[in-house]
């Protein structure tokens, strides 16, 4: 059987179900959403946990040491965001494109300014980021 046709070329077929690389021990929810690129790494005795309804945007790279790495329910990672250690992103939280976090306490409904750098120790509420920003769910 030959592959069907779109405007007399051959249509793409799929490959692979995976277009985001996993290694490790990393736990992905079935609803969540991870473009292609996305790299999670977990490191020998640590964890990944992408709950249901995150969002990974693409260039998106977690590496979990020394624990669990969650990535709570309804979070967006934007593009090229880097998480490496172990700790929260909480739920419905948004990092901004190009952040960098190290062992993130992230709350829920926190908002991470555009290449933020959050380091240990630094966390951020869901009033106020990192780098000073607010914002209201109103």
């Amino acid at each position: 059987m030959q592959s069907p046709t779109l405007n007399g070329n051959r249509t793409p077929q799929l490959v692979s179900h995976t277009h985001y690389c996993v290694m490790g021990d990393v736990t992905v929810a079935n609803s969540a959403a991870i473009a292609p690129g996305v790299v999670l790494q977990a490191s020998p005795g640590s964890r990944i946990i992408v709950a249901e309804g995150a969002c990974l945007a693409g260039g998106v790279c977690i590496q979990s040491r020394q624990g669990v790495l969650t990535i709570g329910a309804g979070a967006n990672l934007g593009a090229n965001v880097l998480v490496v250690g172990h700790g929260t992103v909480g739920e419905n939280a948004c990092v901004s494109p190009g952040s960098t976090l190290m062992n993130p306490q992230v709350a829920s409904n926190a908002l991470v300014p555009p290449g933020s750098l959050v380091a240990s120790g630094q966390s951020t509420s869901g009033q106020s980021t990192a780098a000073g920003y607010s914002f209201s769910n109103n």
